[in-house]
């Protein structure tokens, strides 16, 4: 009966350790994933506002020449 109870209480513990960190692994892997989403979302706004400043700079000198 004791080896019953001991086992109950290891396995009971083990359980919970184990949720715990997979809990944990998917709270880091949700934020990892985020934090990476908005972080290229970004940069990938960046990239188009320096290629749009290159547009409007490169249509000014396009006009300037024609002028």
């Amino acid at each position: 009966m004791l080896l019953l109870l001991l086992s109950y209480v290891v396995l009971k513990a083990l359980w919970k350790i184990d949720v715990y960190q997979i809990s944990t692994l998917v709270n880091k892997f949700f934020f990892f994933f985020f934090f990476f989403f908005f972080f290229l979302f970004f940069v990938f706004i960046i990239i188009i506002i320096i290629i749009i400043i290159i547009i409007i700079i490169i249509i000014i000198i396009i006009i300037i020449i024609i002028i």
